[in-house]
C-alpha cells in the first residue's frame, strides 16, 4: 500500500512480485519458477459492513421489502431480510438528497443537487444503467408513480420537468412555475417542496412550492384545476388514501389538514406539541420547532396514524432528536440518542388509494437505525440484525486474522451470549424486511476474525468469515483504570485509553495491547472469573547518560503508593474482580518525567511486538526501546534509541567492562546476572526487600549494573572502536556501527526512534549455521538492528533463569523509515517466532509450539524481505547479501506491507509489479492506521468511520467470496389491486391518459436544461480492458517479430551448417581418393 508523495492523496494497495533477479555474483544466484502473473490479481472490493456515514435520505419497497439508505458520499446501503447487505457507491457523484424505489421493477433512482441516476438491482452487483445530468436547474425534488415509465422532476427554480425511465431523456412537456400558480399569484412561489399524484385520479398532479403554494394539476388539459394556499412556508405534504384530503407541514411546528374541495382554509389545523401560554389573554401556542416530515397512513380496522419528526417546543432540549406518532387522542413521543435525517413507513400495500396498513415504521438517525412495530402497544423497538455499531466509539485500530481455530470461535461466541445486554425489551415480531435471496453457503470457509479497537479503550471481536462480519465478543480495558480517571477522560478529546496496537496469539489465547497513554497490557485466556491484584510494572527511559542508567523498574502491586512516579495510567486500587475471558496478567506503564507529562504523546507506543514461544514482549517509544520477560514479569532492558546501535553491533563493546550508559551499580549483588535485570513479583505479592523495595515501600529498586555477555565474557555497553562501514551497489549497508556513528545520531539525529520491531527465529548473525530467537528493530531514519536473545530452557529454568541479551553484530542501513521486515525460506514458508498451545490449566501445563515452521528444521537459506517508505529490498541469510531491488516504487511512500503467500502457485521473489489498485480517495492517518491484511491476501480498512470495507486482492478468492454475495432483487408478482366500489366507478369518469402520447419524445428545449451522461465508470473499465487487450497484442507482435528474427537467424545458421558439411564430405572424398589411389600402387 502506498502513497504518492505530495501529488496525489489516493491509497493505493500494490502486490508485489518477490522473485529473485540476477545477481552480479554467481554463486549467490538463487534459480527459481515464476508462477503468478498480472491474471492472478485484482482488487475487488468484496463487501462493506457497518453503518452508512453521514446519511441523508430513506426509501422503501413495499414489494420487494428493501430499505435503502443515501449518504452525503454518494454511497447507497441497501438492507433485506437478515444477512442481505448491498453496498453501492458510484465514484463520481456527490451528496444524495432523495432516493426512490420503482416498486418492484427493480430499479432505484437517487437524487443529487443537479444529476439523477437510475440504479439496475437485478444483478448481483447493482451498477448504475443512466444518468440525467441538469445544467442550468437544481433538482429538489422527484416522483415515479407506481408502475409508471415516467420520473417528475422539481427544480429549485419552481419547474416540473418529466423523465422517460427507459431512455433516461427529458420529454417536451414542461410544468413551468408561472402556469402552475395561474395568473392570480405574481410572485415566485419558491422551489418545488413536493410531486405526488392524487391517489384516486392519476390524471391530476399535485405540485408543492416552498413558499406554501400547492397546485393540483391537470396532465391532460395542461392546467390548474385546484389551488391552496397555506399562510406559512411548506415542508412537506402527505396525502390520505381517499385522495379527498391531505396533510401539510410547516415550519412553526403546526400540521394543516385541507380539503382539496375546500381550498379557502384548512379544516384542521394542529400544533401537537404547543401549550396554550395564557387563555384568557391569547390563543398563541408556545413557539415550537420546524416539522420537517408528516406522514398520514391508514391501517385496515384501526385509527389512522400520524407521525412526523420535530415540532417540540424550542426550548426542549435535544429537540432535533424528538420523533412523534399519533393515533386517535394517544400521542408517543421517541427521543432518539441522534439527530433524526429521515423516517419511512413499512407497510404491505403498495398501491395509493388503498389502506397502507402499516407494521413498523424505520427511523434513520446520524449514528443509527431505530425500527418500531407499531402492530403491538408502546411500539417496543426491533433487534437490528445488521452489524450498525461498528462506530459506537470511534475504531482506532485493526488485526485481521485468517484460518482461526474451531474452539476459539466457539468460546468467544459463548462469552458473547454471556456479556449480553437484556435492560431493553425487543419485539418479538419477526424482523420486518425480507427482501432479497442469499448466496451460495460458506461453510467450509476457514474461519476469519477481526479485532477492532476503539477510542474508549474497548476491544470488539467479529466473526468475519467469508462475506459476514457478525459481532462475537467485547470486554474494556479499562476496568483496570481508576474509574474517576476513565470518567474524565470520556470528557476529553486526547483518548488517553484509545487503543493503539493489538496483537492476538490464536494459539496460546495471549493478547497483547497497547493505549495512547503509553501502557501495555498482557491478557491470557481465562474460562472462570478472578480476584486478585494486578502485576504492574513501571519503565522509562532515561533522557540523558547517567550513574543512574537503566530506569526499568520492577513489578508492583497496583495499591502502591507511586508518588515518585509520574504516569498517565492510574490503576484501580485493591484485588480487581475480572470476567470470564482475557484477564489481565501484566500492565506495563511508562513512567515519565513531571515535564512530559505535560505532553502525553511523548508516552506513546511507537511499536510493539510479542512471541508466546520466548515469552518475550518488545516495545518502543519517542525516547527508547523496552524488552520484557512476560514469563518471570520484569524488565529484561530498558535502552534509549540512539544506544540501541551499541546493542546490535558487537565490534563497538570493549573488551574489559567500564560503566557506561547501561551501567547501573548494584549493592547488593555485585557478580549480578547477565541483563537479569529485577527480580520478579507474583500478581498481589510485594516484591522482596532483596529485589529494592522494604517494608512495603514502592520507590524504584535501587538499580542493578547491566551487563551482556558475548563470546563468554562480560563486557560493558558503551562503545570505543571504530568500525570500517561496508556498502554495496544496492545502496543497503552493512555497517559496524561505533560510538562515533552513536555520537553522529546523537548531535544530528536527535529525533530517530523505533518504528518497527518483530521477534524471529532466523540467522541473526552473519555466517550462522543454526537460527536463533531475536530481535530485528527498524528505526525512523532507515537502520536495521538485530539483538540476540539467549532464552534459558523451558519449565523451571525458564523461570528462574535471566534472559540474556547478546549482540548480534548485524546493523544494516537503509533508506527511510522501516516499514516492516518478513522473512521466509527458500520453500515458501515464513519464518516467525515459535508460540505456545492454550491448555485448560486443569489438564496439563503450557507446552511449546511452533507458530509456522521451526526454523533449525530448514535449510540453511532464509530470505528477508525489507521494506522502506521508499523501497523494497531482498536479502539472503545468513550471507546477509542483497539479492534485488525495485525500481517501480519511485516518487511513492509506503505506509502497510504485507508477505501473502498465494496458495497453489509457488513464487519466489523479483519484485514485479503485477497489481495497482485504489482503496480509498484519502490519506486520513485514521484510515491508514486500520488498513490490515491477513495471510490469504484479504485486506480490511475503516472506509469511513462507521464503516469497513472487505477487499480482495487474489483473484481466485475474488471468484470465491463473490459467489457467497446474495442479490437484492427477486422476482414476485404484484399484490392484488384494490377494488372499486360501484360509486367509484362511476365518479371517474375520465380514465387515465395515455402518457406516451401526452409526453410525447425529447425536443432540444429539454436538452438544454439537461443532457444524459454516459457511464463513466463503465468508460473506465472499457478503457482499461482495452488497454490490456492492446498491451497483449502489442506483446504477442513483438513475440511473433523475435520469433521471425530467431528463425531466420536460425535458418541462416543451418545453410551454413550444410555447407560446412558439403565442404567437409567433398574434402572426405578427396583423402579418401588419395588413400585409395597410393593403396593400389602398394
Amino acid at each position: 500500500m502506498s502513497r504518492e508523495n505530495h501529488k496525489s492523496h489516493s491509497m493505493w494497495p500494490r502486490i508485489i512480485n518477490i522473485l529473485t533477479v540476477k545477481n552480479p555474483k554467481p554463486e549467490e544466484k538463487l534459480e527459481f519458477k515464476e508462477l503468478l502473473e498480472e491474471d492472478d490479481f485484482s482488487a475487488t472490493k468484496v463487501v462493506c459492513h457497518g453503518f452508512p456515514y453521514q446519511p441523508t435520505t430513506l426509501a422503501y419497497d413495499p414489494v420487494q421489502s428493501l430499505l435503502a439508505v443515501g449518504t452525503r458520499t454518494g454511497a447507497i446501503r441497501l438492507y433485506g431480510k437478515v444477512g442481505i447487505e448491498c453496498h453501492l457507491l458510484y465514484e463520481h457523484d456527490t451528496a444524495i438528497n432523495q432516493l426512490l424505489f420503482m416498486v418492484n421493477e427493480g430499479a432505484l433512482i437517487s437524487v443529487s443537487s443537479d444529476v439523477v441516476h437510475l440504479w439496475n438491482l437485478r444483478q448481483q452487483r447493482p451498477a448504475v444503467l443512466h444518468s440525467l445530468k441538469f445544467k442550468k436547474e437544481k433538482v429538489t425534488y422527484c416522483y415515479v408513480p407506481l408502475k409508471s415509465k415516467w420520473l417528475y422532476v422539481g427544480s429549485k427554480k419552481g419547474n416540473t420537468y418529466i423523465v422517460n425511465v427507459e431512455t433516461f431523456e427529458i420529454s417536451e412537456y414542461i410544468i413551468y412555475w408561472n402556469r402552475a400558480i395561474t395568473t392570480s399569484c405574481s410572485t415566485h412561489p419558491g422551489s418545488v417542496k413536493y410531486i405526488g399524484e392524487k391517489p384516486d385520479d392519476s390524471n391530476k398532479l399535485l405540485i408543492g412550492f416552498e413558499l406554501g403554494m400547492l397546485s393540483l394539476w391537470d396532465l391532460k388539459s395542461q392546467q390548474t384545476v385546484v389551488k391552496i394556499q397555506c399562510q406559512l412556508a411548506l415542508m412537506s405534504v402527505s396525502w390520505n388514501f381517499d385522495g379527498k384530503t391531505l396533510m401539510c407541514s410547516h415550519p412553526d411546528g403546526t400540521l394543516t389538514t385541507w380539503n382539496i374541495n375546500k381550498t379557502k382554509k384548512p379544516i384542521q389545523v394542529k400544533v401537537p406539541h404547543g401549550h396554550v401560554k395564557n387563555w384568557s389573554k391569547t390563543d398563541k401556542c408556545q413557539p415550537c420547532t420546524i416539522v420537517n416530515k408528516v406522514a398520514w397512513v391508514q391501517g385496515k380496522g384501526s385509527e389512522p396514524f400520524i407521525m412526523f419528526t420535530g415540532g417540540v417546543a424550542t426550548d426542549r432540549p435535544n429537540r432535533d432528536q424528538c420523533f412523534t406518532i399519533m393515533q386517535g387522542r394517544e400521542m408517543t413521543l421517541f427521543e432518539m440518542e441522534d439527530d433524526i435525517i429521515d423516517f419511512t413507513c413499512l407497510y404491505g400495500s403498495p398501491w395509493p388509494n388503498d389502506f397502507e396498513d402499516p407494521f413498523a415504521v424505520a427511523i434513520l438517525l446520524e449514528n443509527g437505525l431505530a425500527v418500531y412495530d407499531l402492530t403491538l402497544p408502546n411500539y417496543p423497538p426491533y433487534k437490528i440484525p445488521y452489524t450498525i455499531n461498528i462506530h459506537e466509539s470511534a475504531v482506532t485500530s485493526t488485526q485481521f486474522y485468517s484460518d482461526c481455530p474451531v474452539d476459539l470461535f466457539t468460546c468467544l461466541y459463548s462469552l458473547g451470549k454471556k456479556h449480553k445486554k437484556s435492560g431493553i425489551s425487543y419485539s418479538e415480531t419477526e424482523w420486518p424486511l425480507k427482501g432479497g435471496t442469499w448466496g451460495e453457503s460458506y461453510k467450509d470457509s476457514s474461519l476469519d476474525l477481526v479485532i477492532t479497537g476503539h477510542s474508549d479503550g474497548s476491544l470488539r471481536f467479529w466473526d468475519a468469515t467469508a462475506i459476514a462480519f457478525q459481532f462475537m465478543f467485547k470486554f474494556s480495558t479499562t476496568k483496570i483504570f481508576d474509574r474517576e480517571r476513565v470518567k474524565e477522560s470520556s470528557e476529553m478529546d486526547d483518548e488517553p485509553y484509545a487503543i493503539q496496537d493489538i496483537i492476538l496469539c490464536m494459539n496460546s489465547r495471549t493478547l497483547v495491547v497497547s493505549g495512547a497513554a503509553g501502557y501495555v497490557i498482557l491478557y491470557r485466556f481465562n474460562f472462570k472469573e478472578t480476584t486478585a491484584e494486578l502485576s504492574v510494572m513501571d519503565v522509562s527511559v532515561a533522557d540523558q547518560v547517567s550513574d543512574t542508567g537503566n530506569d526499568c523498574h520492577m513489578p508492583m502491586r497496583a495499591d502502591t503508593d507511586t508518588s515518585n512516579i509520574l504516569h498517565l495510567a492510574k490503576l484501580r486500587s485493591g484485588p480487581i474482580k475480572q470476567s470470564p475471558g482475557f484477564q489481565a496478567d501484566l500492565i506495563c506503564r511508562n513512567a515519565q518525567p513531571g515535564s512530559d507529562m505535560e505532553n502525553p504523546g511523548s508516552n506513546s507506543i511507537l511499536s510493539l511486538c510479542y512471541s508466546s514461544g520466548f515469552g518475550i514482549m518488545a516495545f518502543s517509544n519517542i525516547k527508547g526501546l523496552i524488552i520484557i520477560d512476560t514469563v518471570q514479569k520484569h524488565c529484561v532492558m530498558s535502552v534509549r534509541t540512539v544506544d540501541v546501535y551499541a546493542l546490535a553491533d558487537n565490534s563497538q563493546l570493549p573488551k574489559t567492562p567500564k560503566p557506561g550508559s547501561f551501567h547501573v551499580r548494584d549493592q547488593s549483588d555485585p557478580d549480578s546476572p547477565v541483563f537479569s535485570g529485577s527480580s520478579h513479583v507474583k500478581a498481589g505479592e510485594s516484591p522482596p526487600p532483596s529485589a529494592g523495595l522494604s517494608n512495603g515501600s514502592a520507590s524504584p529498586s535501587t538499580p542493578r549494573k547491566m551487563k551482556w555477555s558475548y563470546g563468554g565474557k562480560r563486557v560493558s555497553g558503551k562503545s570505543q572502536s571504530n568500525p570500517s562501514i561496508e556498502t554495496d551497489n544496492e545502496d543497503l549497508s552493512l555497517r559496524s556501527r561505533s560510538s562515533s556513528l552513536c555520537s553522529v545520531d546523537r548531535e544530528g539525529n536527535n529525533k530517530e526512534t523505533v518504528r518497527y520491531l518483530n521477534l524471529l527465529e532466523t540467522y541473526a548473525r552473519k555466517g550462522d549455521a543454526t537460527a536463533t530467537a531475536s530481535l530485528w528493530i527498524g528505526t525512523s531514519s532507515g537502520s536495521i538492528l538485530v539483538i540476540i536473545l539467549n532464552l534459558p530452557p523451558t519449565g523451571v529454568e525458564r523461570v528462574k533463569q535471566p534472559v540474556i541479551i547478546s549482540p548480534s553484530g548485524t546493523a544494516l542501513r537503509d533508506k527511510g523509515k522501516i516499514i516492516s521486515i518478513s522473512i521466509f525460506d527458500r520453500n515458501r514458508r515464513s519464518v516467525e517466532a515459535p508460540t505456545e498451545y492454550w491448555v485448560d490449566e486443569k489438564k496439563t501445563s503450557r507446552k511449546s509450539a511452533i507458530g509456522s515452521h521451526n526454523a533449525n528444521d530448514l535449510d540453511d537459506i532464509h530470505i528477508a524481505v525489507i521494506c522502506t517508505e521508499s523501497q523494497i529490498k531482498i536479502m539472503k541469510l545468513p550471507q546477509q547479501t542483497i539479492i534485488s531491488k525495485p525500481k517501480q516504487l519511485e516518487g511513492t511512500s509506503l505506509v502497510k506491507t504485507s508477505l501473502v503467500f498465494v496458495k497453489g502457485k509457488s513464487n519466489l521473489p523479483t519484485l514485479r509489479l503485477l497489481m495497482e489498485g485504489q482503496c480509498f480517495p484519502n490519506t486520513d492517518d485514521r484510515l491508514m492506521k486500520t488498513f490490515s491484511w491477513n495471510k490469504d491476501g484479504q485486506v480490511i480498512f475503516m472506509s469511513s468511520p462507521s464503516e469497513i470495507q472487505k477487499l480482495a486482492t487474489i483473484r481466485n478468492e475474488c471468484l470465491r467470496t463473490g459467489s457467497y454475495l446474495g442479490s437484492p432483487f427477486v422476482v414476485k408478482d404484484m399484490p392484488e389491486k384494490p377494488s372499486k366500489g360501484l360509486i367509484a366507478m362511476f365518479r371517474q369518469a375520465n380514465p387515465e391518459v395515455d402518457r406516451k402520447k401526452l409526453f410525447g419524445t425529447t425536443t432540444e428545449r429539454g436538452s438544454r436544461v439537461a443532457k444524459k451522461v454516459t457511464d463513466m465508470g463503465n468508460i473506465d473499465t472499457i478503457q482499461q480492458s482495452s488497454f490490456g487487450v492492446a498491451a497483449m497484442m502489442s506483446k504477442t507482435k513483438e513475440a511473433a517479430i523475435q520469433r521471425g528474427e530467431k528463425l531466420n537467424e536460425l535458418s541462416h545458421k543451418v545453410e551454413m551448417m550444410n555447407s560446412k558439411a558439403i565442404d567437409f564430405a567433398t574434402s572426405a572424398q578427396m583423402i579418401h581418393h588419395k588413400y585409395k589411389e597410393k593403396h593400389k600402387l602398394f
